[in-house]
């Protein structure tokens, strides 16, 4: 019998999948994501906001300080690109679209997903392969889902559960196929007209890892990765060398039918990823009373600045502000953020 990784954590994982939507609902539609992809269009911003955030609470290493410079530009690029007009405009009239997670029971669709959805899994290893993607999914340390558009699977996602070196569990998204081999960048996508499709399924991640409570997800597919740089994820180690994943152990060569054939999880020459953090998923009127909190606190004390982290504050409240501002909000809380952050600017400047 295959050893188990991280056995006890992977029991928890599948007792919350199992209480989930995820599980007790035969598809999940991109309705749900609405607010998901609001966020993502707003996310280079809301890294600014957290790095803020941390700056009222400790000094900020140097390559946090140049990270903040770093994200001035990024958000500024990220404004005008396509990944946000795509975000921006996805509830406009189009195909249906809606996800399939695999549940233990869903070894026929697994099956019948991958022959829509050609991929790198050989047609004579897909019965095996499949078979012990269903045990681990069992094991919780496999995730996998299709994007359907109007009924039909036409993009495949494979992640699995992983541990970080801080003990804080990590999906770590290994796989997105299109049917398409020579698709592995956002070029690719775009040019076949399919970006939408590639941040639905980036979207429904880091959904999934919010709603069942896990810490963040690790892109590790190249057009993922690049994803990632365009929103303005942070890079950092996500996995530890040794068992770095929940359940049946991976390998990178699928030579052993103990194990789960994975591509990256155990690439010596590359331990960094690209992360998304679902906690920062803030809605609007968490970042509106975030904003009051801290004005409200520097007010009390009179726009003192010897205050205590006077000058981080106020960054922080400035940055909460000019987030708000870009996001669609009524012109009256608008008229109201801009009068507040004007005071407080005039407040700064003496």
């Amino acid at each position: 019998m295959t050893k188990l990784w991280h056995e006890e954590v992977g029991k928890e994982f599948r007792e919350r999948f199992t209480k989930s939507q995820f599980n007790l609902e035969d598809h999940i539609g991109s309705h749900y994501l609405g607010t998901t992809m609001d966020q993502l269009a707003m996310w280079p911003f809301l890294e600014k906001v957290v790095l803020h955030f941390e700056a009222t609470q400790r000094l900020l290493s140097k390559p946090d300080q140049t990270r903040i410079s770093d994200l001035e530009l990024t958000a500024m690029n990220f404004m005008f690109g396509s990944i946000r007009r795509e975000l921006t405009s996805a509830n406009e009239e189009g195909p249906n679209y809606r996800f399939k997670v695999i549940t233990p029971e869903d070894e026929d669709y697994h099956h019948q997903g991958l022959e829509k959805v050609p991929t790198c899994v050989k047609k004579k290893s897909r019965d095996r392969i499949v078979k012990k993607h269903i045990e681990d999914i069992s094991n919780g340390g496999t995730s996998i889902f299709f994007l359907e558009r109007d009924g039909t699977p036409v993009v495949y996602n494979r992640l699995f559960l992983s541990v970080d070196s801080q003990d804080r569990e990590v999906l770590f998204y290994d796989t997105i196929e299109n049917g398409n081999h020579k698709a592995n960048c956002i070029s690719h996508w775009e040019e076949e007209g399919r970006l939408r499709e590639l941040l639905l399924c980036v979207a429904f991640s880091t959904y999934m890892a919010d709603e069942l409570g896990v810490s963040y997800v690790a892109l590790a597919d190249r057009e993922l990765s690049e994803v990632g740089t365009l929103l303005g994820g942070p890079k950092r180690v996500s996995l530890p060398r040794e068992e770095p994943k929940v359940g049946i152990p991976a390998l990178h060569r699928n030579r052993n039918p103990e194990h789960v054939y994975q591509s990256r999880l155990y690439k010596e020459s590359n331990r960094m990823f690209r992360v998304l953090d679902p906690w920062k998923m803030k809605k609007r009127d968490r970042l509106f009373e975030e904003f009051m909190r801290v004005y409200s606190a520097l007010e009390d004390k009179g726009f003192d600045r010897p205050q205590k982290r006077f000058d981080q504050n106020a960054n922080y409240a400035l940055c909460l502000g000019s987030t708000l501002m870009r996001t669609d909000i009524p012109s009256g809380l608008r008229n109201y953020i801009e009068k507040k952050t004007r005071t407080l600017l005039l407040k700064i400047d003496h």
